[in-house]
């Protein structure tokens, strides 16, 4: 449900790039080059991270959520914390 927000908030920011009151001359390539090397490497790691999770077991991944989400709470818990 964020996305279309999300979208919508990059469309609005991306706008004020590409006019004069950012301050800087916009190259449109460079914006554009810049947008699909991104979208390329989020599609790899994707793509990877889901074969990497086809295969592998998440055990090892939970055991280290389990442990920082014990050093949180003693961190947040002690007199001392944040």
């Amino acid at each position: 449900m964020a996305t279309p927000v999300a979208a919508g908030a990059g469309v609005w920011e991306a706008r004020k790039l590409l006019t004069p009151e950012a301050g800087v001359t916009p190259e449109a390539n460079l914006i554009v080059i810049g947008f699909v090397a991104a979208a390329i490497s989020g599609l790899v790691a994707i793509r990877f991270m889901l074969e990497f999770l086809r295969r592998q077991p998440l055990t090892v991944f939970i055991a280290y959520r389990v442990v920082a989400a014990i050093l949180v709470f003693v961190v947040l818990l002690s007199p001392h914390g944040a």
